[in-house]
Order: structure tokens, then C-alpha cells, then sequence
């Protein structure tokens, strides 16, 4: 039975408001951090519970179910829990040990399929995503501004995402009121649904500075884009990462953690990056250090531009549909090759 880290696996289960015994996690098998989510549905489905919900033990009265009886049934589901993710694992692993080729969007995924997956690395290719370029022309800035009531010299910070614990809203909501304190005239735009309860009681007492739209389409997500002064992607974790990638293609400088596939998306020419803080029982993010980031942005306006021109030739060269396209017919073409 292989270990895991403790930490990478909490993380994946908060996402869900799972709480589990620390000591209970340390026996299981798995070290997939991507696979968080639809684990915990599988578990959720099976076992038929509410995971976003904590477990209440009622001792007021002799017909309430006793603490050992809670803490019994607690581990079975635990252990059914811990059953579920090590199968699910093991199907990942026996389809990966069929294919002839495995196309990874990272050099980070790459290495996890190899070492946790044990997937030869000479069958894994790596092939990042693209997205088509959706910037025609220019855009009204003052119309823009006008139709999203923002004021006119006000700045604007925006994240898009699922609200959840591994995209570190939580942070980004502690560093904004550091944030307000050395750059008072800016809004926070956080475009996307989620678990609005915990960014609430972190927005507490700034929520007037705070934009909540929930899911938008894309067209309204575009043009928040380009009212933007900085773009902020402060996830935990991220195999890929289809938002920075947007960003880039709207010449929006980033500011983003320094983790998993996002680390190679976003390098130096075109963001600045904030590391974590790993410890044994969690991931954390330096809210102070992320501030001054997002602040220096807005307070050198030439130099987020810089690298909101340097992001967009990056999308270019490396994240268009075209240069996705040509990348996967060479793949294909290669494969032909071989079966010659």
C-alpha cells in the first residue's frame, strides 16, 4: 500500500466540507490530486450522504444515537470512504496501463501520471490546450465602464472560478482588505458560483467593495476581462488552467500561485507568482505576500501592461487553437508513422 500526502488529500476532500481523522488518512493508498472532485461525487453518490454538511452528534436524550455508536459509524463510512477512492484509483490506473499514448496538458501532470501512475514516460506526450482568439477589436472602454457601473478611475481586480477551498477565493478575499488599505479606490469582481457562504463571512466587513455575479456567460465574461487592471489566480491546486489562459488572451496581467500545471501556464514575462506554504496538514497562501503582488500591478500601471502584452504573445505562440491544432495533428501523424 503506498503513502499519501496527508495534505494534498485533505485539501481535495475540503472541497466536498469533508472532515476525516488524520490518523484514519494516513493508510491510504492514493496520491491523485486531479481526481479530487469526482472522487468525492463517487463517494458522495454511494454512500448516499451530505458531505457538505458536518456530522452532528445528538446526546440530549437516551434515544439519541450515543458517541461511540457515531464515532463506529463514522469510521465505517470512513473506511467505505477510503474503499471508493483506492477502486477508483485502480481504474485509472489499469485504463492509463492500456493506451498506447497518454497526452498530458503539463509537465506537471506528466510527472504525476509517471510516479503516482507508474505510466511509462516515453507513452506520455505533452499537449497543452488552446482556446480560440476571441479579441476582434477594440472595445469602448468608457461605454464598457458605463454599462458595469464601474467609476471612472476605478480599479478593478477580477477572479473567475468554482468558489471552493483549492481555488484559494478565501485568500484572495483576506488579501483584498490589505489591499483596500494601500489602494482604497478598487473593487474586487469574483465571477463564478460556489460555496458563497465562506467568501461571505470573509468579505465581512467589505462586502460593499466586493462584486459577487455568480456563473455569466461568456460574452459578459469577455468584457470583464478587458475593464480589468489585474487578473488573479490563486488556486491550490490546478492541472492546467483554462482562466489564466483567457487572461493572457486579453492581455490582462497575472497574478497567480507558483503550483502544479498553473506554475508552467504563467511564468515570469507575464505574471508574478506567489509560492505556497506547504505543511504537513495544509496548503496555505501568504495573504500578505499576495497583496503586495496584486498592489505593485496596480500602482505600476507600465509595467502590468508589459506583461499583459507579454501574456498575450504567449497565448499566441503557445495556447491558440491553431497551435493546439497543429500539435495534435503531428501527434496523430506520428502515430501513423509508428504503424507503418
Amino acid at each position: 500500500m503506498n503513502d499519501i500526502s496527508y495534505s494534498k488529500f485533505i485539501n481535495g476532500l475540503n472541497i466536498a466540507g469533508v472532515t476525516i481523522n488524520r490518523k484514519m488518512l494516513s493508510e491510504i493508498a492514493i496520491d491523485s490530486e486531479e481526481a479530487f472532485s469526482d472522487l468525492v461525487k463517487v463517494a458522495k453518490d454511494a454512500l448516499n450522504v451530505n458531505l457538505k454538511e458536518e456530522k452532528v452528534v445528538k446526546t440530549s436524550t437516551k434515544k439519541e444515537t450515543t458517541k461511540k455508536e457515531a464515532k463506529k459509524e463514522e469510521k465505517k463510512e470512513t473506511n467505505e470512504l477510503e474503499d471508493l477512492i483506492q477502486k477508483s484509483f485502480e481504474e485509472e490506473r489499469t485504463c492509463y496501463e492500456r493506451m498506447d499514448q497518454v497526452i498530458s496538458l503539463s509537465n506537471y501532470m506528466q510527472e504525476l501520471l509517471y510516479h503516482d501512475y507508474g505510466v511509462d514516460i516515453n507513452r506520455i506526450i505533452i499537449i497543452p490546450n488552446g482556446m480560440s482568439d476571441k479579441i476582434k477589436e477594440e472595445v469602448d472602454q468608457k461605454r464598457l465602464r458605463k454599462k458595469w457601473h464601474l467609476y471612472p478611475e476605478e480599479q478593478m481586480i477580477i477572479f473567475v472560478g468554482r468558489l471552493e477551498e483549492i481555488k484559494g477565493t478565501h485568500f484572495l478575499i483576506r488579501a483584498f482588505q490589505l489591499i483596500l488599505q494601500e489602494s482604497p479606490n478598487c473593487r474586487l469582481w469574483i465571477v463564478g458560483d460556489g460555496d458563497y457562504q465562506n467568501s461571505f463571512s470573509e468579505a465581512n466587513p467589505i462586502f460593499s467593495k466586493i462584486t459577487f455575479t455568480g456563473f455569466v456567460d461568456q460574452t459578459s465574461l469577455f468584457e470583464l476581462y478587458r475593464l480589468a487592471d489585474v487578473g488573479v489566480v490563486p488556486s491550490l491546486f490546478e492541472p492546467f488552467g483554462y482562466v489564466p489562459v483567457e487572461m493572457m488572451m486579453h492581455e490582462l496581467p497575472i497574478v497567480a500561485t507558483a503550483t502544479s500545471g498553473l506554475n508552467e501556464v504563467v511564468d515570469e514575462s507575464c505574471g508574478l507568482k506567489v509560492p505556497l506554504i506547504v505543511s504537513p496538514d495544509s496548503v496555505e497562501i501568504d495573504t500578505s505576500l499576495l497583496a503586495q503582488k496584486i498592489v505593485y500591478l496596480l500602482q505600476n500601471p507600465k509595467e502590468a501592461k508589459r506583461l499583459g502584452k507579454n501574456g498575450r504573445k504567449r497565448y499566441l505562440e503557445k495556447y491558440s487553437s491553431e497551435v493546439f491544432g497543429k500539435n495534435m495533428i503531428a501527434f496523430y501523424k506520428s502515430l501513423f508513422q509508428e504503424c507503418k
